[in-house]
């Protein structure tokens, strides 16, 4: 299964998981292995669990808050020796700190304390306004629908996503769409508490069973296009051909031309059957989006081609005019 993006693997990861299909990914980690989406999911389980001492190590100095091991560990001995809660430990000993910890650590709280304003907030409206917020400045994520906000609320307010764009610039825009990919997964769940720990309950899940199926050669293949060079299967599925997705929406005609040139590198991956695939709507930012073919697919001589499923009619038009344009 090839695709465009590294973030579309999390769809496939998760249906296999559920079918006990065993898969492998070429050319990057797992979804939930990504060092984003394991900061991330480390800041979410933080905030539905104070006591989770493995998530407050990992997310409490990242980025560099100015904390020190004696500070982290001031901290925790002070959660351990009343009741293990540590974010209302760190809230008492904050004012004890010098300036630059006791400054990090309210930043780090008040992020926490954001994302968990969201689970009592309107979501819809809360989503709207984080959209407008990070559209001016950064444009770096968007919320959308029910939990999705959370997530964007707490990878923004605690500079993760900034974090990743500062320390890997070449691989930066991947591991944003990694974690715009995650708070679109989130949009299928309630903006509750309930609703948080029914999300990270059912990652862990996917994560133990996705390990289980280590121990067999005979996997699907999940691969982006740009690995595929020098490669063969028998059988190639290239999903997300849609507008948009593949090619971006945003490409100039140097750039339109190098991804049609990706498209045909994809396509001849295959040795005996190639499949195209695209959806009539799809999750994008945490909003459900009607999606249009792309335009590779009309580029294609009709005859070579069997065309599966329900075709929209504006496919079968947008086809014709774009032939007669030709």
């Amino acid at each position: 299964i090839l695709y465009r993006v590294n973030a579309q693997s999390l769809n496939f990861e998760n249906e296999f998981v559920h079918r006990d299909i065993p898969y492998r990914i070429v050319g990057s980690l797992r979804f939930y292995e990504r060092e984003e989406i394991k900061d991330a999911l480390a800041l979410l389980s933080f905030m539905a669990n104070p006591r989770d001492e493995i998530a407050f190590r990992r997310v409490i100095n990242k980025p560099a808050r100015g904390l020190g091991a004696v500070t982290i560990n001031r901290i925790l001995l002070e959660a351990f020796q009343n009741d293990g809660n540590i974010q209302s430990a760190a809230e008492r000993v904050t004012p004890e700190l010098r300036s630059k910890a006791r400054s990090g650590v309210q930043s780090f709280l008040q992020a926490i304390d954001a994302g968990r304003k969201t689970l009592s907030e309107n979501p819809e409206t809360r989503a709207s306004q984080l959209a407008e917020e990070a559209r001016p400045s950064d444009a770096i994520l968007i919320a959308g629908e029910q939990l999705s906000a959370c997530v964007v609320t707490l990878v923004l307010q605690a500079n993760i996503a900034a974090y990743h764009i500062a320390n890997d610039a070449w691989g930066a825009q991947a591991r944003i769409a990694n974690l715009q990919e995650l708070a679109n997964m989130a949009s299928l769940y309630p903006a509750t508490g309930a609703g948080l720990m029914e999300f990270l309950e059912r990652i862990e899940l996917d994560r133990q069973s996705a390990q289980r199926n280590d121990d067999t050669d005979d996997r699907v293949t999940l691969i982006t296009l740009h690995n595929t060079k020098g490669l063969e299967f028998k059988r190639v599925v290239i999903t997300g051909v849609e507008q948009g997705i593949f090619p971006r929406g945003d490409k100039n005609f140097e750039e339109q031309e190098e991804e049609r040139r990706l498209f045909y590198v994809g396509a001849t991956r295959a040795m005996d059957e190639l499949y195209l695939t695209s959806c009539a709507n799809r999750q994008l930012y945490g909003l459900t989006h009607f999606m249009e073919p792309s335009q590779f697919l009309y580029e294609i001589d009709p005859s070579a081609i069997r065309i599966l499923g329900t075709v929209p009619p504006y496919f079968i038009k947008r086809r014709k005019e774009f032939r007669d344009e030709k």
